[in-house]
């Protein structure tokens, strides 16, 4: 089995009282668009949090601030016909500037409630990463 590792942001962006988080439109091999968490592939040398700082920018054009670990994930998949064990690494991250820049990865991005962001993206895994993040954000208060 293959080992890869990658590594994302959970972006958050606080308007008054609420806070919103930005997930990615994404078209995947199979043709199918699903909302999704930036991330990406850690280069050589790269920290996980530098991996995942850069994969947010260049996936989103937003620049972040105050990374901050939540957790990691493991999956396996099939490549051409290789079993991969992914692991990705998460980290909630504020809002600093920018707005999306298109690219050859996302199709858009959007701001959205918490709740509605746990509903849109379609991976369970990545829903338990968002509801993780949120319950930080409360205990940071």
């Amino acid at each position: 089995m293959i080992a890869e590792f990658s590594a994302g942001g959970v972006v958050i962006k606080r308007e008054g009282d609420s806070v919103k988080v930005l997930l990615c439109l994404q078209e995947k091999l199979s043709g199918s668009q699903v909302y999704c968490l930036p991330k990406g592939h850690i280069e050589e040398g790269e920290t996980y949090e530098q991996a995942a700082i850069r994969e947010v920018f260049e996936e989103t054009g937003i620049k972040i601030k105050n990374p901050r670990f939540i957790d990691k994930i493991d999956y396996i998949f099939i490549q051409r016909g290789s079993k991969i064990k992914k692991t990705v690494y998460f980290y909630l991250m504020d809002y600093e500037s920018g707005e999306f820049q298109p690219n050859r990865e996302t199709i858009s991005i959007g701001w959205f409630d918490g709740e509605e962001a746990i509903n849109l993206t379609p991976y369970s895994s990545e829903k338990k990463i968002i509801n993780n993040a949120l319950e930080m954000l409360k205990s940071e208060k």
